[in-house]
């Protein structure tokens, strides 16, 4: 699995949280682009973003994924500080699988992560 966001806060719940997860190994990039660059380096089995990222849009790395990754249908979760529908819409139309607003709310990401985890027996 592969976290990509450019807050530091922000890695370490998400860290902390995956820790639950024992079978899947955790790597984090910093930004959109590092993050593209190990989705097309590495099978992964699923990337979790930020909708803000300090180089990219979201929704074109979303986007990007689909047709770069090594694992292209790998699930994309997105977690945005921008609930709006229309943000939710754009996203999930440039093909990412789950949106979950913020405030952080540890049980809805880890309900989405789960979910996706135990459908695509990721690890």
């Amino acid at each position: 699995m592969l976290y990509i966001g450019g807050e530091p806060e922000g890695r370490i719940v998400f860290t902390r949280m995956a820790r639950r997860w024992q079978s899947v190994k955790v790597l984090v990039a910093q930004t959109g682009r590092a993050g593209l660059q190990v989705a097309v380096d590495r099978r992964l089995g699923m990337v979790v973003m930020h909708a803000v990222l300090p180089d990219v849009d979201a929704a074109d790395l979303v986007a990007a994924l689909r047709v770069r990754a090594a694992t292209p249908a790998a699930p994309v979760v997105v977690v945005a500080h921008d609930g709006t529908s229309r943000e939710r819409a754009r996203l999930l139309w440039a093909g990412a699988n789950a949106y979950v607003s913020t405030p952080l709310n540890a049980a809805e990401i880890e309900a989405a992560v789960g979910m996706l985890l135990e459908s695509a027996a990721v690890r």
